[in-house]
């Protein structure tokens, strides 16, 4: 199992960097109200990303050792392994990351639900949304997020 820890730790590490980083725009975007807050949604995104491909690489190096381990096929029923907590934390700490970003997109969009704010997001929507007579106004409140 060392060689499993020792392949898939780069991976995990880049998503801790990632979650840190993804943690400070959050509340430097959030304090500020600009786009802060959906480049953290962003980060949150690339870093879930990482811990995925961080699981399939455990994975997949756990799964090579207990084939190595065991090459015979009648001994197929005397070698047994499981995954313990800590593979239930890597799938945990995935759906966070993902949650997280779900959460700082839509905090983002409830802020800057007006048409004219996203006239400014979506490129080329001001050709077809006339700004002056606009029948979907919007309140826009920060801190409510459903």
């Amino acid at each position: 199992l060392p060689e499993a820890q020792r392949g898939a730790t780069p991976v995990f590490v880049m998503s801790l960097f990632l979650v840190m980083v993804a943690t400070i725009l959050m509340v430097v975007g959030n304090l500020k109200t600009d786009k802060m807050t959906l480049l953290a949604g962003i980060v949150y995104i690339n870093a879930g990303l990482c811990i995925a491909v961080g699981i399939v690489l455990y994975i997949t190096f756990v799964n090579d050792e207990a084939r190595y381990a065991n090459p015979q096929p009648e001994n197929k029923n005397k070698f047994k392994y499981f995954y313990g907590w800590s593979a239930y934390l890597m799938g945990i700490s995935f759906l966070a990351s993902e949650a997280a970003a779900v959460l700082c997109i839509t905090v983002y969009l409830k802020r800057h639900s007006k048409t004219e704010d996203m006239v400014k997001i979506i490129p080329g929507l001001e050709k077809q949304v006339d700004l002056e007579d606009s029948s979907c106004k919007a309140q826009s409140n920060p801190t409510l997020i459903w």
